[in-house]
């Protein structure tokens, strides 16, 4: 998938999300959002934070540490026969929820004076 590709690729994902097989990978599920919107993120930017970066380099680590996860996971899972419902579904809920998660990570760090 390249850079071109990727909207219509999150576009036909969204076209084939279906809401009823949340259930069956709930545990998986709330355990990848969790971790890529709000443990890692907290991991890696608390330490880069302890370390000295600030400003342009900080916000830098915002964009790579606290979005979403990539399209071409579902792509990849649906190549190798492996869960791509669930990958899907990763796709679509830290998608839809890093709107939220970035928002409150930017607005956090800008209340501490890092960015």
């Amino acid at each position: 998938i390249t850079a071109a590709t990727t909207p219509i690729a999150l576009i036909i994902l969204g076209a084939s999300f279906r809401l009823g097989s949340t259930k069956e990978h709930a545990a998986q599920l709330a355990a990848c959002v969790f971790s890529r919107l709000v443990l890692i993120p907290a991991l890696v930017l608390g330490t880069a934070a302890e370390m000295g970066f600030r400003g342009i380099e900080f916000a830098t680590l915002v964009s790579i540490f606290a979005t979403p996860c990539a399209v071409a996971g579902f792509v990849m899972a649906q190549q190798m026969d492996s869960d791509a419902d669930l990958a899907g579904n990763c796709v679509v809920f830290t998608s839809a929820l890093s709107c939220f998660t970035i928002f409150c990570w930017l607005v956090l760090f800008k209340e501490l004076g890092i960015l």
